[in-house]
This record gives structure tokens, C-alpha cells and sequence, in this order.
């Protein structure tokens, strides 16, 4: 990023993504966030709208003052709802990539997922009806985040998001190879059926017995 592209980023944006809190969000290009039509439908969404919109877009540093709660408050709903449509445009994945590719969203903590890296994901579109998920590219679980970013309004990322990047990047998501095999219950070295404990084999109280002799 050169010193003339630093300068013109809004001064919400830089204190907003030096928060660490928010390492999960990517900066919004310019050219988009300055883009009227990209606010279509917002303007319900957030009090003060027209405020917000204007301590957002200021290229004046900005600090969590007290006085400036209100807008700072509102400027983060703000921007989250922008980000959300951003990442889902061609230089928003490309921007994401970046992240999934350091891991900075997590691994899956499934052993034979192999740590492949995680994606942030939503369950809906609508702000406060969710909060941010993490799925897994290759088992499809849906994991919660660490508790620092687990208050991520999940309308900041969107539900089509994590689906249009496995879309977009099948190379990077296949890159990870899950382990084969998986656990085979036993007691004993006897196999359970469909891991189920239904009746104990007919010599297990002789090996339970064997076994309390030879200690």
C-alpha cells in the first residue's frame, strides 16, 4: 500500500481495524465504500444513518472517544454491513484468501480434518439474529469462535460468503488432504457393533478376571 492510498483510508477504518477484537474483518477498497449504491437498503438499518455514513467516510483520525461513541458505535454496524457485500466481490475473496491462507480464522479441531483452516460464516443475512460461525471446508462442521470475537454480529460476513469462496477457490480449499480411517470402538480388543455397547462378549468377565490377576 503506498503512503497517498494510506492516507485517503477513512480514519474510522484504520482505528476500527487496529482493534484486535476485529482480525477477523478485511479493509473495504476505497472505491466500494465511497460507492453510494453499495448502501442501498441500509439506511434503515442503522440510527443516525446519515451521521454514521459521514464519520465513516471522514479521512480524519478518528479515536474511541467518549463523545464518539454513538458515531463509532454505529459506524461499525455501518461498515460490517458494507464488508458483508464487500467479501463476496471478486477482490473482497481475493482479500479473504489472504486470511484463510495464514489460518487467522482458525483450524478445524477435528484430527482428521488435518488442520485445515477454518471460514467465518452466518446462518443469516439479518443483523442480531446471529452471531459469527466458523465452518470447516472439508467436514462441514460449524464451530463457535474463541470468545474474543464470538459477539461478531455474523450479518457482518453473511451466509453466501464461506459457500461462494469454496466455489471460487476449490484449489486452496482441496489443498488439505483429511486423514483417513477413523475410530473403531473396542473393549478388550473386541470391536462394538455400530459402536454400540448392546451385551458384553461371552469371555469378557474371563479377561476382566485374567486381567485382575496378572497386576
Amino acid at each position: 500500500m503506498t503512503t497517498k492510498e494510506n492516507k485517503d483510508i477513512p480514519g474510522f477504518v484504520k482505528a476500527f481495524l487496529k482493534e484486535e477484537k476485529n482480525k477477523y474483518y478485511v479493509r473495504v477498497d476505497n472505491s466500494f465504500i465511497e460507492d453510494s449504491f453499495n448502501y442501498y437498503g441500509l439506511e434503515n438499518q442503522v440510527h443516525g444513518y446519515k451521521e454514521v455514513k459521514e464519520y465513516l467516510l471522514s479521512k480524519k483520525k478518528k479515536s474511541i472517544k467518549q463523545e464518539d461513541e454513538f458515531l463509532y458505535n454505529g459506524a461499525s454496524i455501518l461498515y460490517g454491513l458494507i464488508h458483508a457485500r464487500f467479501i463476496v466481490t471478486e477482490e473482497g475473496l481475493k482479500k479473504m484468501k489472504r486470511k484463510y491462507k495464514k489460518q487467522e480464522f482458525g483450524i478445524c479441531p477435528r484430527y482428521y480434518c488435518n488442520k485445515a483452516a477454518l471460514l467465518p460464516f452466518s446462518p443469516s443475512d439479518k443483523l442480531n439474529e446471529s452471531t459469527i460461525q466458523l465452518v470447516c471446508p472439508l467436514c462441514k462442521h460449524v464451530y463457535r469462535p474463541p470468545q474474543e470475537y464470538a459477539t461478531i454480529d455474523g450479518a457482518h460476513f453473511g451466509s453466501s460468503f464461506a459457500s461462494l469462496f469454496m466455489m471460487t477457490f476449490p484449489k486452496y480449499v482441496n489443498s488439505v488432504k483429511p486423514i483417513e480411517g477413523k475410530y473403531s470402538p473396542t473393549i478388550y480388543g473386541f470391536k462394538l457393533y455400530n459402536g454400540e455397547i448392546n451385551e458384553p462378549p461371552k469371555d469378557f468377565f474371563i479377561r476382566k478376571s485374567f486381567m485382575k490377576r496378572i497386576k
